[in-house]
């Protein structure tokens, strides 16, 4: 696997994480991520809240009062004036038998909003998967780059040292040494920009790994990455976009709009239930004991109750024409992202060949440069060429050492780009 031969030291933790630790860091730490993996238990919760209302709802209600001056006697009906008290007790039930399978359809779009939300997880830590794999290889590219300038500076001031003897002999022109001191002074400063590049580029990946904790932390690369299988890959571009999470977002809120414009469009179905009431009561006047009251004075009723919604349909009309509106946007959104995604997929498959051949090439010229300037230093120790045309060598040498770095990190890149849309990274 690509992400073996990547680790990563962080010096205060005193652990090596690879690239994928570090992956999985930014996912447990990242703050969006843990909100919508919070919305995620928040829809579970939701949806087993719905299957309690297919239960029926029973209620119970229990009253003591006491009565001063003018009141009624509920044992004879009288009003009187005296002090009593008095105890009612209430068992209401009731349960919905039809409201067009309202229950049932919205149960159904908790379940589709779970996977919804578990795409939108996925489409977002691609994203910021793909922060970290660029970052990591940006961080990598600089060092390689400023371990090269560093090597040409150091070789500069050793040509200076060197140089300066042969003034001191009288075998050189003292004025030809302003060459190499400018040379020397340019290879500093371009190694104090990168210096800097390095250190904000650090500062970045710690912020997508621990955004609330400083990590000391440096990046290592074996020279080995290169990864010639990459080159004829042969996944049927379809299958990748079966599995890929943007595209498959884009399609669940599709399905999720549809089955909401099923619900909105139950706001018109009359909804039948039934219900049962049972009362009684007991006072301090009566001559009866607690027992013998209450079921003296019980009283139990049942019926059937039917909601009939009559303005219901000129109201949703208006949020039924929206929701249409809406899948219809929807559906145009998932054809940009197929087309997008489609794109992205051929232009990195191109890319890793086009990539590899560049990276091959800049390899082969790296080695012709060094070459030239392997001569070019012995022919000035000699003599035989100036300064000025010495130091033109030794640029095109650097420019060529720099350049395969960069065609590495695009080479690199596409590799990791392309692994991330067969979703192979999590494995």
């Amino acid at each position: 696997m690509l992400l073996s031969v990547f680790s990563l030291s962080v010096c205060a933790q005193e652990k090596t994480l690879s690239l994928k630790d570090c992956i999985e860091l930014a996912f447990k730490n990242n703050i969006q991520s843990k909100q919508i993996e919070t919305s995620i238990a928040f829809n579970k919760a939701s949806e087993k809240n719905k299957y309690g209302e297919f239960l029926p709802a029973i209620n119970a209600n229990i009253r003591n009062s006491w009565n001063q001056g003018l009141t009624q006697n509920f044992t004879t009906g009288l009003l009187e004036r005296t002090t009593r008290r008095n105890s009612t007790y209430n068992l209401f039930a009731n349960m919905t038998v039809f409201n067009g399978f309202k229950n049932w359809h919205e149960i159904q779009l908790n379940k589709l909003n779970d996977l919804k939300l578990k795409y939108e997880l996925g489409n977002f830590q691609d994203g910021l998967r793909l922060d970290i794999v660029n970052t990591y290889l940006q961080i990598l590219a600089q060092e390689e780059s400023e371990r090269i300038i560093d090597v040409q500076y150091k070789s500069t001031l050793q040509q200076i040292e060197d140089f300066q003897e042969q003034v001191n002999l009288g075998q050189k022109a003292g004025a030809d040494i302003l060459d190499l001191k400018s040379v020397a002074v340019d290879n500093l400063q371009r190694k104090i920009n990168v210096s800097r590049d390095i250190k904000q580029l650090y500062r970045r990946l710690n912020n997508l790994i621990s955004p609330d904790q400083h990590i000391d932390i440096k990046v290592d690369l074996p020279k080995d990455l290169v990864d010639d299988g990459f080159l004829n890959d042969n996944t049927n571009t379809q299958s990748i976009l079966d599995r890929n999470n943007e595209l498959n977002l884009a399609s669940q809120n599709i399905i999720v709009s549809e089955k909401q414009y099923k619900i909105d469009k139950l706001a018109i179905v009359p909804t039948v239930s039934v219900f049962s009431n049972l009362d009684t009561r007991e006072s301090e006047i009566s001559n009866l004991n607690f027992r013998n009251q209450l079921d003296d004075n019980y009283g139990i009723s049942y019926g059937v109750q039917i909601d009939i919604p009559i303005l219901n349909k000129l109201r949703n009309r208006g949020r039924l024409i929206t929701r249409k509106a809406e899948i219809e946007n929807l559906e145009l959104e998932k054809r940009k992202v197929s087309q997008k995604v489609s794109n992205n997929i051929s232009e990195i498959q191109i890319d890793i060949t086009s990539n590899y051949k560049l990276l091959k090439n800049r390899e082969e010229a790296l080695r012709v440069k060094k070459n030239s300037y392997e001569n070019a230093k012995q022919k000035l120790k000699e003599g035989l060429i100036s300064v000025l045309d010495f130091n033109q060598v030794k640029l095109d040498f650097e420019n060529a050492q720099l350049v395969v770095v960069q065609a590495e990190y695009e080479y690199y890149l596409a590799i990791l780009l392309y692994k991330t849309y067969l979703n192979s990274l999590r494995s």
